[in-house]
């Protein structure tokens, strides 16, 4: 039954086992799909069986997609061939902008990273018509990356980012189909050895971090063994807050808004995190366990960690594995693979697989028993 569609009239708008369209009084062919989802969308009938795709619900309110109604009965009526699809106007960064871009602002944590991705990794597909971006071109420039020396697992990355923003456009009703959904990603070692500290770097780092005065931060010290002693990502360090610091059960806790998985998870800290956390404690101001200068968030120490990683004599190692060292170190103490998992935070255990390895040389150590049980 027709009715004045409202914010209230989207919000309360059940789904129902086949798609139904409410009908606006106000504009005679706006109207609400609901499917059975429960996505909602905003479609403009402006003749018999022939209907336009305005908007998802979620992205506008009634009012907007009414005036945009209005526009499309308009040119209807005016005689604008409106066979032409939103896709075949719409060029790839203008849907990035006005469409895409403002859902992942909202939607994704790395939303940021995700349209600085898109916009620099395909800057020369931008101006094309998003139907016009098809999967022989994305092949052609997948070859050139890989010719060019970028590893597969980030030529992989780009593309599924690009995967993710056409499939948008389907569900939005832009492209009939996804046209990379033919592209196959590139076969990795996902089980391929990481890098991670030996005990000899190991004891440079912390006899670095020991010594006084230096050419970096006071918050580096803490900040790195922290990181060595839960494994945590640099993002989730970077956001802790001392109110998630519980010194009294002597865990930390990464709330979800802020884990890569989207999951709360409660990291035990051992003797060694505890107290370097009191002793900053005396230090730290502010609600961040380590602010930035302004008191905000961090957002960059690459300049300082060059700095100790030169001064240690330690090469070719990322802040990201120090994640890398707490697993290995883990598992090759003997811990379990599934406790690893749970203290990474990784829904897969295939992924703890990918972190965890252990060194050849434990490995040669535990094959080496067998010669001494013959003995």
């Amino acid at each position: 039954m027709p009715e004045l569609i409202t914010q209230i009239t989207v919000n309360s708008a059940k789904p129902k086992g086949k798609p139904y369209d409410i009908r606006d009084t106000k504009v005679t062919g706006f109207l609400l799909r609901v499917l059975p989802t429960g996505k909602k969308k905003y479609y403009c009938q402006y003749a018999r069986g022939k209907r336009k795709f305005i908007k998802n619900a979620e992205l506008w309110t009634p009012t907007q997609a009414r005036e945009e109604a209005k526009a499309i009965l308009g040119k209807a009526a005016s005689g604008h061939d409106l066979s032409i699809s939103r896709a075949e106007r719409c060029t790839l960064k203008t849907f990035i902008d006005d469409e895409y871009g403002p859902w992942v602002d909202v939607n994704r944590k790395d939303g940021d990273a995700t349209l600085k991705r898109l916009k620099t990794r395909f800057d020369r597909f931008l101006t094309q018509k998003l139907s016009e971006v098809g999967a022989e071109d994305i092949e052609k420039w997948r070859t050139a990356r890989l010719k060019g020396g970028t590893k597969p697992a980030t030529v992989n990355r780009d593309i599924t980012t690009l995967k993710a923003t056409l499939s948008k456009a389907v569900e939005w009703g832009m492209l009939p189909i996804n046209p990379l959904a033919s592209i196959k990603p590139m076969k990795i070692d996902s089980r391929r050895k990481v890098r991670f500290l030996s005990k000899e770097e190991e004891k440079r780092l912390r006899k670095l971090l020991d010594s006084k005065g230096g050419r970096r931060p006071k918050l580096m010290k803490p900040l790195i063994l922290l990181a060595l002693n839960t494994g945590m990502r640099r993002g989730e360090l970077f956001h802790l807050t001392w109110q998630n610091a519980n010194f009294r059960t002597k865990t930390i806790t990464v709330v979800g808004e802020k884990a890569k998985s989207g999951s709360t998870r409660h990291i035990p800290m051992n003797a060694e995190a505890v107290q370097l956390l009191k002793d900053w404690e005396k230090i730290s101001k502010g609600e961040l366990v380590f602010p930035g200068q302004d008191g905000t968030p961090l957002n960059n120490t690459q300049k300082s960690w060059a700095t100790i990683l030169s001064d240690a004599k330690i090469e070719g190692f990322r802040f990201h594995d120090l994640r890398h060292t707490f697993a290995s170190n883990l598992v090759m103490a003997g811990v379990d693979l599934n406790t690893v998992r749970d203290l990474l935070g990784h829904s897969d255990l295939k992924m703890t697989l990918r972190y965890a390895h252990l060194a050849p040389e434990h490995k040669a150590a535990a094959v080496e028993l067998l010669v001494e049980g013959d003995k």
